[in-house]
């Protein structure tokens, strides 16, 4: 079989960690773009294997074509002169759907939609369908083919016990290989909230599926005939602990229900701990990486004892982490972070933007 193109979405700001998990999982090549990165495959269980293991993405799609666009409005003209590859043959009489993943792009997925109903004789089912057509436009680049999940990668069915501070799973992930930690690190997180952090640890170091209970809707599993069962495994991630804490019995208690229904609670321990008692909890020098997304500052809160819990946060740091440690702090405000940083000795090595849908939000790296 030739080379298939695959076009993965992810965040912005967490392009050169989606590379990273494809290289490792697939040994591909990978070329990153803002919002996206690209590679290709010679086989199609790949993409099925890349999308169902994958902590980062959003959606992943197999290429079938991509065309400049200036007016979205000539696309219809446009796609009648395009010679798509289609990554497989498409049954004559599948239902399909046609989607666009970028905003305010109806007229895109209507001149799409109008194209694949007459060049390949499907049917439209827009609640139902059996393929969805996923479109992209990069600038006045359209990329298109065919979704591999048909579902919003990005989502979890863990996360049913939320709190304000909840993170999306891409980006808690993203935190954890933005800061090197590895399976065989000890994790600390003293802020855990919902537990994304901790769980998607635990579901990569227990080599469990973020989508293990979505197996079933993967929409080219059903195409192609593939039980999604045979790319379930299990890893030996030693015995290096992955630790959730805060101070609210409210937020341990959701945290520890989202990670039974993620099948990962015996991975973590959870403890409800003020963190100014981490150095009563941990023995001097144990813990490898500090990854936490502390409470912010905003009109409705105390900035006074926020700013205690910052100062707090790099103390407890300075005793509890090795001497090679990091932290790893998603914030709104990082300018706040630096002066307390400096008087435990601590520097930044690493900054960099992510965004939450469209929340900006700032991730800071500290060692000694």
């Amino acid at each position: 079989m030739d080379k298939l193109q695959v076009l993965a979405i992810v965040p912005e700001g967490v392009e050169d960690i989606a590379k990273q998990e494809a290289e490792e999982m697939l040994g591909v090549d990978v070329s990153c773009e803002r919002g996206f990165i690209l590679f290709s495959i010679s086989h199609l269980k790949d993409a099925l294997r890349f999308a169902y293991f994958a902590h980062t993405v959003i959606r992943v799609m197999l290429l079938a074509d991509k065309i400049a666009v200036n007016n979205p409005m000539e696309l219809s003209q446009i796609l009648k002169n395009s010679k798509p590859v289609m990554p497989f043959p498409i049954q004559t009489g599948l239902k399909f759907a046609a989607r666009s993943y970028n905003p305010d792009t109806k007229a895109i997925e209507e001149a799409l939609g109008g194209y694949i109903h007459k060049e390949l004789k499907l049917e439209v089912d827009l609640g139902n369908p059996d393929v969805i057509f996923l479109s992209f436009l990069d600038g006045n680049n359209l990329y298109y083919g065919i979704d591999v999940a048909g579902i919003d990668l990005s989502k979890r069915e863990y996360k049913v016990f939320l709190n304000s501070s909840a993170l999306k799973a891409t980006i808690a992930f993203s935190l954890l290989k933005i800061g090197g930690w590895s399976m065989k690190k000890i994790l600390l997180d003293p802020f855990c909230g919902s537990g994304e952090i901790a769980i998607e640890a635990a579901l990569y170091k227990s080599g469990i599926s973020p989508h293990h209970f979505n197996k079933s809707k993967f929409l080219l599993s059903r195409l192609l005939n593939v039980d999604m069962a045979e790319f379930d495994r299990k890893t030996d991630g030693g015995k290096e602990a992955i630790f959730a804490l805060d101070k609210k019995f409210s937020s341990v208690s959701s945290a520890k229900k989202n990670a039974k229904i993620a099948n990962v609670v015996n991975h973590v321990k959870f403890s409800r701990l003020d963190m100014s008692w981490l150095d009563t909890k941990f023995d001097k020098k144990t813990v490898d990486i500090l990854v936490t997304n502390p409470p912010r500052i905003s009109k409705f809160s105390d900035k006074k004892a926020i700013m205690k819990v910052y100062k707090e946060l790099f103390y407890q740091a300075e005793f509890v982490l090795k001497d090679d440690g990091k932290i790893v702090i998603l914030t709104t405000n990082k300018d706040e972070f630096l002066g307390y940083a400096s008087e435990y000795k601590f520097k930044l090595i690493h900054e960099r933007k992510v965004y939450s849908g469209k929340q900006q939000l700032d991730v800071m790296v500290f060692s000694k």
